[in-house]
């Protein structure tokens, strides 16, 4: 794949390949994975025009908007379907949002979730769904690329082929994309029930390096590292010190907390308690 002329005529290269890089025998040119290259590409884009992608879910409120952050699999997506059932409520995106230094939130509806993901089993559980077992090798490696979408219209084929109910007769949640200018940041942890107040600072930190680990092939992005050191445009190291910028200034604009629970059903309480 060659993206050219992209603002400020910049070309990048990535492997059709969704699992595995390629190395051309070139100077220093390695491919790497086409979907890590196309998130690496949008969020350099986004960053230049002063947004983040952040690893958070995104939910729009009475009470204002609430950016749910966390380590993947700990109950962002639980969280923000729970919240969505909520008079008022309305769950803007799952996993990854766009913000903004002054505080605004841009949700992109919610992505696809794999049906073997702890959190949304236990809620898909909860809701009497009962899943498809996976047992076979071939059927395994399929898995990866076999998603459940969440939608306002659960009764796809899909789900229906993996769930013995429709889940939208048990999933009542209000999902869409949209803007929330974000009041609260939540950072999920497991541990035990309590809610602990977070200055800015260290809501920054914690949100920052949650990003960083999820944002691995942005950080670590070979192509754009030997790019940014044959290019006398392209400053990588900038476009990352900008993406930390926009991370902890829109921390220092909201409240922040950690919320600590054994289990992904019960954030949601303990978020709603809190703002309320």
């Amino acid at each position: 794949m060659i993206l050219r002329e992209v603002e400020g005529k910049t070309e990048f290269y990535a492997s059709k390949s969704l699992i595995e890089t390629v190395k051309l025998p070139l100077p220093m040119i390695d491919l790497p994975r086409f979907g890590d290259m196309v998130f690496s590409l949008i969020n350099v884009k986004s960053i230049q025009k002063q947004y983040a992608w952040i690893h958070a879910a995104l939910v729009d409120s009475p009470y204002g908007g609430l950016a749910i952050s966390a380590y993947p699999n700990t109950g962002k997506t639980t969280t923000a379907v729970l919240l969505g059932m909520k008079n008022g409520f309305i769950a803007l995106d799952d996993d990854m949002p766009f913000i903004n230094s002054i505080g605004e939130g841009y949700g992109l509806s919610f992505s696809n979730i794999p049906i073997w993901i702890t959190a949304e089993q236990r809620l898909l559980s909860k809701a009497k769904v009962r899943l498809i077992k996976f047992r076979s090798i071939v059927s395994a490696a399929l898995r990866y690329l076999w998603y459940v979408p969440y939608a306002p219209n659960l009764l796809l084929d899909m789900s229906e082929r993996i769930a013995n109910v429709p889940l939208k007769n048990q999933l009542r949640t209000k999902i869409s994309s949209g803007k929330t200018v974000v009041d609260y940041l939540f950072i999920l942890e497991r541990g035990n029930k309590e809610v602990v107040p977070l200055d800015c600072e260290e809501a920054g930190r914690k949100l920052l390096m949650i990003c960083k680990r999820e944002h691995y092939a942005l950080d670590n992005n070979y192509l754009l590292l030997s790019y940014s050191y044959f290019s006398n445009e392209f400053r990588f190291s900038e476009i990352l010190r900008k993406r930390d910028e926009i991370i902890l200034n829109f921390a220092k604009r909201v409240k922040s907390y950690v919320i600590r629970a054994k289990s992904p059903l019960d954030y949601a309480d303990l978020i709603l308690n809190t703002i309320k």
